[in-house]
């Protein structure tokens, strides 16, 4: 809701206000958020950008490939090889960009693209997905 300010200067502003004649109003517009405490309102732009959508994309590989750790039954120390195979615009720039911090996280010694696996759907960006014993 509105709040009237108490008047005198407001930082950053040119003139002094008049006791309640100045009105705050908090509302939301496009794609910011915005949520209000008793002394503080916080403004938030959730728009995902491409490098924000491509880095989600790469945890999104991150968990699939521990997903299929799991199931295939390697130990937590086993050093990986991970194969995969993708023609959306996202898996492969998340690939191409982040491909050491996937390496690190699944403990792969390579990760190449090629065309067998499993199919995994990560949040509407589809990839084929191996992973073996190194």
């Amino acid at each position: 809701p509105p709040r009237r300010l108490a008047g005198g200067r407001v930082p950053g502003a040119a003139h002094e206000s008049a006791p309640h004649a100045d009105v705050v109003s908090r509302e939301p517009r496009g794609e910011i958020v915005v949520a209000t405490g008793r002394d503080l309102s916080v403004a938030i732009d959730t728009e995902l950008d491409d490098a924000l959508i491509v880095e989600g994309v790469a945890r999104e590989l991150v968990a699939a490939l521990q997903r299929l750790r799991r199931e295939t039954a390697l130990d937590v120390t086993d050093r990986v090889r991970v194969h995969w195979s993708s023609s959306d615009p996202a898996v492969r720039s998340a690939f191409a960009a982040h491909a050491d911090l996937i390496a690190g996280e699944v403990l792969a010694v390579s990760i190449e693209e090629d065309g067998a696996g499993t199919e995994v759907d990560l949040v509407g960006h589809p990839v084929t997905l191996t992973v073996n014993r190194a």
